[in-house]
C-alpha cells in the first residue's frame, strides 16, 4: 500500500487542540514571544475563531501564560497560511468535555484581523504548526512564509 500512497500502518496525526503538553511548558531561554499560533481547520475557525471570537482546548505551559498578548490561527490545507490574528482579552481555564490538565480558552477583544498577505508554507513544510506554536507579531506580520516565522 505505501507505493500507492497509502501507510496504513503510520501513526494517526494528532488532533488539532491536543498536544503533548512538554512540548508548550517551557521555550528555550532566549526566545521571546508574544502570540500563540494555532491550527485551524474551516469549521473551527468559521464558528470559534470569527463567530464567537474565541479559541479553546488550548494545552499552554502555565509560565507561558502571561506572556500570551495576541492568537493568531494557521488555516490548514487546502489554504495552508496564518490569515488572521486577534489580541487576545482574557485567558480562561478551559472546562469543556475535553478539558484536561493545562487546557485554556483564549477571547479576543474585538473582531479577529485578516493579515494584509497570508504567511505562507515555505521551503521547510514541516514548519507547518500541528499544534500549537509560539511566535512574535512583529514577525508573522513582516513574514512572508512560515520559515520567517518559525524558521
Amino acid at each position: 500500500m505505501p507505493v500507492l500512497g497509502y501507510d496504513l500502518f503510520a501513526e494517526a496525526p494528532a488532533a488539532e487542540a491536543d498536544s503533548d503538553e512538554s512540548s508548550l511548558e517551557t521555550v528555550p531561554s532566549g526566545v521571546q514571544f508574544d502570540t500563540i499560533v494555532c491550527p485551524a481547520r474551516p469549521e473551527g475557525f468559521e464558528s470559534a475563531f470569527l463567530g464567537q471570537h474565541a479559541w479553546w482546548a488550548i494545552r499552554i505551559g502555565s509560565v507561558n501564560l502571561p506572556k500570551i498578548r495576541y492568537l493568531a490561527t494557521y488555516r490548514v490545507a487546502p489554504i495552508s497560511a496564518i490569515t488572521h490574528y486577534g489580541e487576545v482579552e482574557r485567558i480562561e481555564q478551559y472546562t469543556g468535555g475535553d478539558a484536561g490538565g493545562g487546557k485554556y480558552k483564549l477571547f479576543l477583544k474585538g473582531d479577529p484581523i485578516e493579515l494584509p498577505k497570508p504567511v505562507r508554507l515555505g521551503a521547510n513544510v514541516n514548519l507547518k504548526p500541528q499544534s500549537p506554536k509560539y511566535a512574535r507579531l512583529t514577525e508573522i506580520l513582516q513574514a512572508s512564509t512560515l520559515d520567517d516565522v518559525f524558521g
